[in-house]
This record gives C-alpha cells, structure tokens and sequence, in this order.
C-alpha cells in the first residue's frame, strides 16, 4: 500500500514515481527478510522518506525513515519498532498527521 502524492486521475493513469511516494506500507510474514532487506535497499536507494512493515510473524510494525538515497549501499537510518498495543506516529511530509495502532494494522 501507498500514500501517493497529487490528483487521483494523474496517479490512478500511471504509477507514481519515488518522489510522488509520501508512505509505502509492505505487510510481511513468509516475506519478512526480504522486505527488510532488498525492498528496504531498494526503497531507500529510490529516497521513499517512510517505509513501514506490517511484521505480522512478530506482531509489530517496523518503521524506517531518513533514506540513504541512491548511494553503493542505500539504508535508511533510522528504524524504530512499534508493538502491539502501541500507536506508530502517522508522519507526511515531516508532519505527524495522526497515530495508528499496531492492532488495527494487523
């Protein structure tokens, strides 16, 4: 799932670009290594500013943030983990919208 910046008709025609991407949610669970590593490279490597993982093997959500960019190795900085009965801040553009909680999104 996405959180796509800019008009419905224009994103619903094509698929948005990186920069177009304000939240990119993967649900995990045979998957899991695979979304934490070469989705997140990818994802960071394209400068998406939040990426969450729906942990469902683990019952949490993952959130990384502070992209490298397209960089040999791209990673993002920071990744903070949320557990179940916690709320992960929803932020936009740098702007905390709201709170999820973890045991909505599982």
């Amino acid at each position: 799932m996405a959180i796509v910046r800019g008009p419905l008709p224009a994103t619903a025609v094509s698929h948005p670009r990186p920069l177009d991407v304000a939240l990119l949610v993967e649900v995990a669970d045979s998957n899991l290594e695979f979304d934490r590593t070469i989705k997140a490279a990818a994802y960071a490597r394209a400068s998406i500013q939040v990426y969450w993982i729906v942990n469902l093997r683990e019952r949490q959500g993952e959130v990384s943030t502070d992209p490298g960019g397209p960089d040999e190795t791209p990673a993002f900085a920071k990744r903070q983990v949320y557990r179940d009965g916690e709320l992960v801040p929803l932020v936009l553009d740098g702007v905390e919208v709201g709170k999820i909680a973890v045991k909505d999104v599982l």
